[in-house]
């Protein structure tokens, strides 16, 4: 419960013009009314919930990483001795074959 006339004393005695009072405790009551306030708790529900969020992204871009590394891996062995007979077949034709 907002209590508006505690909080226009307050700001009264805090040297606040009545109408000034009145206005900051206006505002304050709409917006404690709105209910679009958090509480600590809610907060950290909802930062847990982003991190573990953050978490599980994290897992699922290092395993595509690994993915991609293996096949990376893959096509380089491919180049490496799939077409290492090849040039030479190619260098011994040159060589011996002009």
């Amino acid at each position: 419960m907002f209590d508006t006339h505690a909080v226009a004393r307050s700001l009264t005695a805090a040297d606040f013009t009545p109408a000034q009072a009145d206005a900051l405790t206006d505002a304050l009551r709409a917006a404690a009314e709105q209910g679009d306030h958090v509480t600590a708790d809610q907060f950290k529900a909802g930062q847990a919930e982003v991190r573990a969020e953050i978490a599980n992204l994290d897992t699922r871009l290092s395993t595509q990483m690994s993915r991609i590394e293996s096949e990376l891996k893959s096509d380089m062995k491919l180049l490496k001795f799939g077409y290492g007979p090849v040039i030479l077949g190619l260098l011994v034709k040159l060589v011996f074959f002009p």
